[in-house]
């Protein structure tokens, strides 16, 4: 959270390393938190869909 916390608003627009077929979603270093953030929720999306399909 430090790390996090130590970025201003213009570190996150700052081009990030991303390579070039990467660059559509992780070409700023916002995109790539927001990316972070949103894949867990996307797996445990994934994991309710599957315990509804077991009958959970």
């Amino acid at each position: 959270m430090e790390l996090l916390e130590s970025f201003t608003e213009g570190d996150l627009d700052k081009p990030s390393h991303a390579p070039p077929e990467r660059q559509s979603h992780f070409s700023t270093y916002r995109e790539c938190l927001l990316m972070l953030t949103l894949k867990w929720m996307m797996h445990r999306g994934n994991v309710a869909d599957a315990k509804r399909a077991a009958g959970r």
